[in-house]
């Protein structure tokens, strides 16, 4: 019997064990594997029950999820052993109350928010109650007694979240009290539309706002809708009285409002209503938050014609404009359509996304010319769809080709060049081309966009007509009636004056024969860049590559070395050695030669541009004995010029001998000095050796290092070498760094498919000054450009430039999203520009799955289980026995 006794106080002991009431108080909130308990209910559900998911492993903290979402087990449950009715509504009705205890990110897979962080959105987490008052407060400690802790957070802000078993610093704290009525307040406001949120709202749509006011002590002055804007509260319009409903000796008025989707701005639209009586007294409700899902938006540019245009020309120009919000714009369409002499007019070219004219404000700008058209109304509209296959399309319009009094003219601006349907000229002489008809009238009329007309002889021909002097789109119009008219025909070229920009690159400037070989690769950019008014340049047609020297004694000048090249090239050392110094010479013998580089873009108009200075300076060292090096803990060799190793173990500096060679009498100088202090008082330390192979270690450090060095040494042949051949005034250097530039604050995540998710990416300046630090995503995984799978939400491009004060760090966000299941590796690339121009590296992996994969049994976890049960058996054991 007493062995009976013993197993069922066991079996208790476990159950207690596994169910342990974190305080005593009235509410009582527990943690449940699957469901609540009868009387209970959720208030929100955790991805993990502890500090270990269910594989045993280690995490950072669990996610969370709405109480109405299915994705993970472990449900947060409460109840009120006082007779408290309680439940999980953020908008509840019939009187009920509510207090939002926490914000998440989204509604599953979520970090919490703290309700006054000052997050602004969210999804609540609430717990409702009726006749009852609520205290509910967040700490950075325990509950107080007679308080209920519901959840502990790691953070104020974008926090992990937990229930109250685990060490987390901040605790959400609740008491519910009975009260047989609430106290009278003057004004009372609850939204009664829209129920749910957030909504999502597509084009075409219309919200509708109602509220329900309660006034105690005054009539009702006003109701306004409001918007949160830019961390203010903006008026959005009045509100309207609707209805008065009683609910017992209650009066509810209803007040409504309508939104179309034009009212809102794209994205988050935090919406709230207020109410003020003529006491003065003022309330606002919770918020609301609207969704405006716009994922591609087209519009009209000029010069596109108004609806309703009558044109007296033969042609005209649609000119649209793209913002693509969340993928790549995949294709543009225009559609024309018409009935000329009753036969249809059909047209619907189709213009590939990457295929715009240029980019001006975030905005995608292409556009199409019709031409030689007949008279009649030609109705069009145009249309873009981007790579998820979202699509917006313009209005129609119609726009009718005519003419004057039966007159056929026209006008045509001869160019120097022609680029597709675009002309372009670099002087603002031009010739004309004209057609008129034979009428009474001897002259004709010319002039400048808005300028006033000319007269001239009417001719087929006119030569030398001066075009405004301001680079951009000129516009000249022909008229053959007496010059009052709007114009008869028009012509447009681009007159364009404007050089183009180039940039030449080379790697580092010392140019180390024995390592980087005997040419010099160049990589070479440019952009022919917009004009003020926004027209597109005329494009780089090639490239002049210059270079001068020195042998150290004699500069030699500038000479073109490549003549309009448009690729990437390469300068061969052996060559010139071979050329310059005469037959036999090898690129060894231009060992201490500098060599300056510069290239200047070439339009195809002929603007060239004239670059002062350089673009490359080399220093040619071809070394003759000394070798060395730079290693990290792990073996793993790195640049000496500009390479990073961690500062949290060693960096080895090495010296050896090249073969053939004997060195002695080895010196290794260097110093370290931290990265964020001033670049002054260096100092140096000594390492020496008899012989090669020789080496110092240097670190580790608890702090971020810039490491410099050189080497001396005689050599076999006599004389002395030094590396850099130009030390002290020329050194190695390289960075130990204690925390990464920039590192995923996630490197393995587990992603249904269909959803998108929020890369949080740390970055740190680690500069004495303030720098700009480019931060550029890679992907190993997708077809099609990466921005279709990850990009920075404001730009909806995969590089961003991050600005930093001295030694700040800030957490950026990039958005993934994949309609494929698979494994996406997610490269990240930051390098700051400022010097030290430092570059770091990580990686993050993507599992993309069809539905939530359930991690394995936690092992640890159950061990933990078993190891306290026996200890409470054995406890009980020896009490019995």
């Amino acid at each position: 019997m007493r062995d009976k006794s013993v197993i069922i106080i066991f079996i208790a002991a476990v159950f207690v064990f596994l169910n342990v009431r974190i305080a005593a108080s009235d509410l009582v909130c527990t943690t449940r594997e699957g469901s609540c308990a009868a009387g209970e209910v959720v208030i929100f559900k955790l991805s993990d029950n502890d500090l270990t998911n269910d594989a045993g492993n280690a995490i950072p903290g669990p996610h969370a999820e709405l109480p109405t979402q299915t994705n993970y087990k472990w449900f947060v449950c409460c109840k009120d052993t006082s007779g408290v009715s309680i439940g999980n509504e953020c908008i509840p009705a019939g009187g009920r109350e509510r207090v939002v205890l926490f914000n998440l990110t989204s509604p599953t897979n979520a970090h919490a928010w703290l309700p006054n962080s000052g997050s602004g959105v969210g999804y609540p987490v609430c717990i409702s109650y009726a006749s009852a008052t609520a205290n509910c407060y967040a700490t950075s400690g325990s509950c107080n007694p007679g308080y209920e802790c519901i959840a502990k957070l790691t953070a104020e802000t974008n926090a992990h979240i937990s229930n109250c078993t685990s060490d987390f610093p901040y605790s959400i704290c609740c008491s519910l009290t009975p009260i047989a009525a609430l106290p009278v307040t003057p004004l009372q406001i609850e939204w009664v539309k829209p129920s749910i949120t957030p909504i999502d709202v597509k084009e075409g749509e219309n919200v509708e706002f109602e509220v329900y006011v309660v006034n105690k002590s005054a009539p009702i002055a006003r109701v306004q809708l409001l918007r949160e804007e830019d961390g203010e509260v903006k008026i959005i319009k009045d509100m309207e009285f609707d209805k008065m409903e009683e609910h017992g000796e209650e009066k509810r008025w209803h007040y409504t409002a309508s939104m179309s989707y034009d009212d809102f701005k794209w994205g988050d639209n935090i919406m709230l209503a207020n109410v003020t009586d003529k006491n003065g007294n003022t309330l606002r409700t919770d918020s609301e938050r609207v969704i405006i899902k716009k994922a591609i938006e087209i519009r009209y540019e000029k010069p596109t014609p108004e609806d309703g245009s009558v044109l007296y020309s033969d042609k005209f120009i649609i000119n649209v404009s793209v913002k693509n919000y969340t993928a790549e714009i995949e294709t543009v369409k225009f559609t024309v359509t018409a009935e000329i002499n009753s036969v249809p007019f059909n047209y619907e070219p189709t213009i590939s996304g990457d295929r715009y004219d240029f980019v001006k404000d975030g905005r995608f700008f292409y556009h199409i010319e019709l031409t030689s058209l007949s008279l009649g109304t030609y109705t069009f509209k145009a249309s873009a769809t981007d790579k998820d296959g979202y699509s917006d399309e313009t209005e129609k319009r119609s726009v009718t080709i005519s003419g004057i009094g039966g007159l056929s003219v026209g006008i045509d601006i001869v160019p120097v060049v022609q680029e597709d349907d675009r002309k372009y000229t670099n002087v603002t002489e031009v010739d004309l081309k004209l057609t008129y008809q034979d009428v009474d009238n001897k002259r004709c009329y010319l002039r400048n966009d808005s300028m006033a007309w000319e007269d001239i002889p009417c001719a087929d021909s006119y030569s030398g007509w001066e075009l405004i002097n301001k680079d951009g789109t000129r516009t000249v119009w022909f008229n053959e009636t007496n010059g009052t008219h709007e114009g008869i025909a028009s012509d447009s070229i681009i007159l364009d004056r404007t050089h183009p920009w180039s940039s030449l690159s080379a790697g580092r400037e010392l140019h180390d024969i024995s390592t980087d070989g005997t040419k010099i690769t160049f990589s070479l950019s440019g952009d022919d860049p917009p004009l003020p008014d926004g027209s597109y340049g005329v494009g780089i047609k090639c490239y002049n590559i210059s270079y001068n020297f020195t042998d150290g004694t004699t500069w030699y000048g500038w000479r073109v070395w490549n003549d309009c090249v448009t690729t990437n090239t390469e300068f061969d050392l052996e060559e010139f050695a071979k050329n310059t110094l005469g037959p036999g010479k090898t690129a060894n013998d231009l060992d201490g030669y500098i060599f300056f580089f510069k290239s200047e873009a070439i339009d195809k108009l002929l603007n060239k541009e004239k670059k002062k200075g350089y673009d490359v300076k080399k220093i040619i060292y071809a070394p003759k004995c000394i070798k060395t090096y730079v290693k990290t803990g792990s073996d793993t060799i790195i640049s000496k010029e500009g390479g990073i190793a961690s500062a949290r173990s060693k960096a080895t500096i090495v010296v050896e001998s090249r073969p053939g060679c004997t060195l002695t009498n080895i010196e290794i100088n260097y110093t370290a000095h931290p990265i964020h202090e001033p670049k002054s008082n260096w100092e140096w330390e000594q390492s020496s050796c008899s012989g090669a192979p020789c080496s110092v270690d240097v670190g580790p450090f608890n702090e971020d290092m810039e490491i410099k060095y050189y080497v001396k040494a005689k050599i076999s042949s006599g004389g002395k070498e030094k590396s850099p051949p130009t030390a002290p005034n020329d050194l190695w250097y390289f960075y130990m760094l204690y925390r990464p530039i920039a590192e995923f604050e996630e490197h393995n995540v587990v992603l249904k498919l269909g959803r998108r998710y929020n890369i949080r990416i740390k970055v740190r300046n680690i500069q004495p000054v303030r720098s700009d630090i480019n931060v550029q995503l890679s992907l190993s995984k997708g077809k099609g450009r990466i921005q279709q799978y990850v990009y920075f939400p404001d730009s909806t491009n995969f590089i961003r430039t991050v600005t930093l004060n001295p030694q700040e760090e800030k957490v950026i966000n990039a958005t993934f999203y994949a309609n494929k299941e698979g494994v996406y590796s997610i490269g990240l690339t930051a390098w700051s520009l400022s010097n030290p121009n430092l570059q770091d590296n990580d990686i993050m992996n993507i599992k993309v799955v069809m539905y939530k994969e359930l991690s394995e049994i936690n092992v640890y976890s159950l061990m933990v289980l078993f190891i306290a049960s026996l200890i409470i058996f054995a406890f009980i054991h020896s009490r019995l026995f």
